[in-house]
């Protein structure tokens, strides 16, 4: 009996240890996020209000094209994204929020730039139009 004990005790902190070493992708954008729907209409006014808020917060990474070839994309250890490929128009609307939203290695979170109410920003596009209105500009790239 105390020998099944211990070999239950060290399976859970096997277990453990496993989780802590290899944590969840975080490339995968969580499903709650992939099915959100933009509220905010891709219009003439929500297209201009995103590419002001690209032309501050992402072109010198991403280029004015959105190719990932801005002047200082030579500076970051991993690629921008290029935003008129195929694989990234691809995605859900829900899915560029999440991949623009959140901390990636080399990108700062625009969440914390573009968000005044943490509130605004809970598993939704939030409140204010700024980042629905990013996420319609970047669909306006293309090959």
């Amino acid at each position: 009996m105390k020998n099944l004990i211990a070999l239950t005790v060290v399976i859970v902190f096997a277990i453990m240890a496993y989780s802590f070493n290899f944590p969840e992708d975080p490339k995968k954008v969580p499903e709650k996020y992939d099915k959100l729907i933009n509220p905010f209409k891709a219009d003439a006014a929500s297209i201009k209000s995103g590419k002001e808020t690209y032309s501050m917060l992402c072109r010198s990474c991403h280029g004015a094209g959105g190719k990932g070839d801005g002047n200082k994309a030579a500076y970051l250890e991993t690629p921008p994204a290029d935003f008129t490929s195929l694989a990234f128009q691809s995605q859900s609307d829900g899915a560029i929020f999440y991949r623009v939203f959140y901390v990636h290695k080399d990108m700062s979170s625009l969440k914390r730039r573009m968000i005044d109410n943490e509130s605004d920003i809970d598993g939704s596009f939030g409140t204010s139009s700024g980042p629905g209105d990013l996420v319609n500009y970047l669909r306006t790239f293309s090959k």
